[in-house]
């Protein structure tokens, strides 16, 4: 079985995932995954040649990679098309296990979960957690957030959501609903 875990920026995808990880499940990370491939010499010189700029003596700048792709949507897909490929290659190779998956409905990788679920939270809510966590400006925040498939799109497609609002109790209660039905 493979589960997927998925939401918007900010939403707490990882706090979710968290708490499925004390459940005792297997838990990885798609983030974790492309920073892996991003260690492969070979794919880093493809990611250099769609951002030229983001490189000084082929060490990648991934914080000038962002300031590009929530700027440049076709930069963003040339990146996208490389990469997602990949990590759904490295996907296909995990088994029984919680997947954080991101851009999961975005890189059409529903297709290979038995379930999804959706961490869900409100536009306000996202904007503060990421101006907080990312330190950036409210602006930067909303680009961040509007690059991505609207989370009420992505609440359409999930199996399951799970509202990250409100005190720890009642999302760990969301958590176990949903281990009930897995």
């Amino acid at each position: 079985m493979r589960y997927a875990i998925t939401g918007s920026i900010g939403t707490g995808k990882t706090t979710i995932a968290n708490i499925f990880k004390e459940r005792g499940y297997n838990v990885y990370d798609a983030d974790k995954i492309v920073h892996e491939l991003y260690e492969d010499k070979k794919i880093l010189k493809e990611v250099e040649k769609i951002f030229p700029s983001a490189f000084c003596d082929g060490v990648m700048n991934k914080n000038k990679i962002a300031d590009i792709i929530f700027n440049d949507n076709n930069k963003k897909k040339e990146l996208e098309d490389l990469i997602h490929p990949l990590v759904r290659k490295k996907i296909e190779e995990i088994d029984n296990a919680i997947i954080e998956v991101p851009l999961l409905f975005e890189s059409k990788m529903e297709d290979i979960f038995d379930k999804t679920i959706l961490v869900y939270c409100k536009k306000d809510e996202q904007i503060e957690r990421l101006i907080k966590r990312n330190n950036i400006s409210k602006d930067d925040a909303i680009k961040r957030i509007n690059s991505q498939m609207d989370i009420e799109e992505k609440k359409k497609y999930a199996d399951f959501v799970i509202i990250n609002e409100g005190p720890n109790e009642v999302i760990n209660k969301q958590v176990d609903d949903i281990i009930s039905k897995l």
